[in-house]
């Protein structure tokens, strides 16, 4: 009989034919150094270390292979997450309670996952090998076979279907806490807040500390499916005027708040008393301006009333009021100088729809807009007719004024009323206008012109 080497991982080892009646066996020298050789009676067995299988007179057994297998769970609820378990070949087993895990070098051969849900919800499995989907479960288990160099992907998806709404709140709000529910889940927030979809179960709040006042108990209640529980608390105490958040609502009740990005903002230099208060709030609710933000456009909590309004940010404010989109416009600006500026867009746009402060393209992007161009602008962009010049409701417009149709239809139509401290009227075309008074004009233009511009009424309300 001849003899045969070992061969390299990954091919295929046979094992010589042998007689059961032969007197003699020959075992080659390689397969001696990893042979075992056994007699019982006529039966004769080779244990080989590295071939796991037994194999019996002319069987073919192939060397172990390996992959890669990734489970990754995903749930709508942040943290929570179940539990599984890998059944591996040769009856191993291994549990797991990760959100996300890569299995490196996992020997070929039959897997099992089953997955334990989390409290109030079911699983959904799919089985991705090599990037093709090849399983879709409505169960929470998933039979695969990995060959050599595989990679497979178990994706668990979690739907919680008995779930609730729970809700913390305090007097005075912003109070800090500590929510704990089922599956061990744990959040920290600042009342109030509210959770939607959250599994049944028993919840439980702790508040955080406050200096100088008892510290408050922990509540606690049990949801039910569908339900939804209140966890609510009441503080009173001198160490309350010291809380920042009681701080907070004070300053709330001083100046002009509103939401932007979906954040309440402060404006501290917009105090409630001042005679522009009211229409600082109405532009910053309606969006048509924003105040002022940082170098990571975060809101600053500032508007400044007392700055004057720039070309570019007359542009902007134009496009905002009237709902038009600069967007659509898919040419580059003429303005040399507000090219690769954040007001590009909107002189592109203004200039391809003729508006009269625009056309000229050295116009400079930073310098104060005039009254006159500020009225003019807005009239223009929300397509209002104008009106004759007569040169009689202001004693500084005259027909040679620049924009004075503009300036005298704003006028009558209510939209400015000008400056009657003298013996006549005066306009000021040619001074700058600030952000308070812009938000007068923008808060009146919603008012008059609103009901004829449907952009205003959609952009407003």
């Amino acid at each position: 009989m001849e003899s045969s080497a070992l061969q390299s991982p990954g091919e295929e080892t046979r094992i010589p034919e042998l007689s059961s009646a032969s007197a003699q066996l020959f075992v080659p020298p390689e397969l001696m150094r990893s042979t075992r050789i056994v007699l019982l009676g006529s039966a004769l067995f080779l244990l080989i270390r590295g071939i796991p299988l037994l194999a019996a007179t002319g069987d073919t057994v192939p060397t172990v292979g390996f992959g890669t297998i990734t489970v990754v769970q995903e749930s709508p609820l942040e943290g929570v997450y179940g539990e599984w378990t890998l059944l591996k070949p040769n009856n191993l087993q291994q549990s797991y309670a990760h959100a996300s895990l890569e299995i490196e070098n996992a020997k070929s051969g039959n897997y099992t996952l089953l997955v334990d849900p989390p409290e109030g919800a079911i699983a959904h499995t799919s089985v991705t090998i090599n990037g093709t989907t090849v399983q879709e479960n409505d169960h929470p288990q998933a039979t695969f076979t990995l060959s050599s160099g595989d990679a497979i992907t178990i994706t668990v998806t979690y739907v919680f279907t008995r779930v609730g709404t729970v809700s913390v709140t305090s007097q005075p709000l912003g109070l800090g806490y500590t929510l704990k529910g089922p599956n061990e889940s744990e959040v920290k927030g600042t009342t109030p807040q509210s959770y939607q979809g959250v599994p049944e179960g028993l919840y439980s709040v702790t508040f955080d500390p406050i200096e100088g006042c008892v510290a408050p108990r922990p509540l606690s209640q049990r949801l039910v499916k569908d339900g939804r529980v209140t966890l609510s608390i009441t503080i009173a105490c001198e160490g309350l005027e010291d809380v920042p958040v009681q701080q907070e609502q004070t300053k709330n009740l001083q100046y002009v708040n509103a939401i932007i990005d979906g954040e309440t903002v402060v404006f501290t230099d917009v105090p409630i008393a001042t005679w522009f208060a009211p229409y600082v709030h109405t532009a910053l609710k309606t969006g048509i301006v924003t105040g002022y933000r940082d170098s990571d456009g975060v809101p600053t909590g500032k508007y400044g009333p007392e700055d004057n309004i720039s070309i570019a940010q007359l542009a902007k404010i134009a496009h905002r009021l009237s709902g038009t989109d600069e967007t659509k416009i898919h040419v580059g600006a003429k303005n040399t100088q507000s090219q690769s500026t954040w007001a590009e867009a909107f002189f592109a746009s203004a200039e391809v729809r003729g508006w009269l402060v625009f056309r000229n393209s050295r116009l400079d992007p930073n310098r104060n807009a005039s009254r006159a161009e500020v009225v003019t602008t807005i009239l223009q962009a929300l397509d209002i007719p104008r009106m004759w010049t007569k040169g009689t409701l202001f004693s500084d417009v005259n027909f040679d004024t620049l924009y004075a149709d503009a300036i005298e239809t704003a006028a009558t139509d209510g939209l400015v009323s000008g400056d009657s401290s003298g013996t006549a009227p005066t306009f000021r075309p040619d001074d700058p206008m600030n952000r308070a008074e812009i938000a007068k004009i923008l808060s009146t233009a919603i008012e008059i012109y609103g009901e004829k511009n449907p952009d205003i009424m959609e952009e407003s309300y």
